[in-house]
């Protein structure tokens, strides 16, 4: 599976937008049970993803400004993200990591 199967009506439906950030590019981050989602728009060149446990970045030569950092509302796995990118919009698709409780 990949994003483009989740993206953009799926996640609608099935997940909500936790965060939009007004920002340039404008980054979207939504969420299920399960995942987290995060689209942003980007009209420049090249532009590389970092998924980290608890934030996206997304860095090259296409961002004149610098590396934009995305923070997460929860801990993932960027071991299983899985990224689309087309007609300039990246899709990010990551599995939440899921912390049991400490014991009483």
């Amino acid at each position: 599976m990949t994003p483009r199967d989740i993206f953009p009506d799926e996640r609608r439906r099935v997940g909500e937008v936790v965060r939009q950030e007004h920002r340039d590019p404008p980054v979207d981050i939504a969420e299920d049970a399960e995942n987290l989602y995060v689209t942003a728009e980007f009209n420049e060149g090249e532009v590389e993803v970092l998924v980290e446990a608890r934030r996206v970045v997304f860095r090259g030569p296409g961002l004149p400004r610098g590396p934009i950092l995305v923070e997460l509302p929860a801990a993932v796995d960027p071991g299983r993200a899985i990224q689309v990118v087309r007609n300039g919009v990246i899709d990010v698709c990551v599995p939440k990591v899921h912390v049991a409780p400490p014991p009483p």
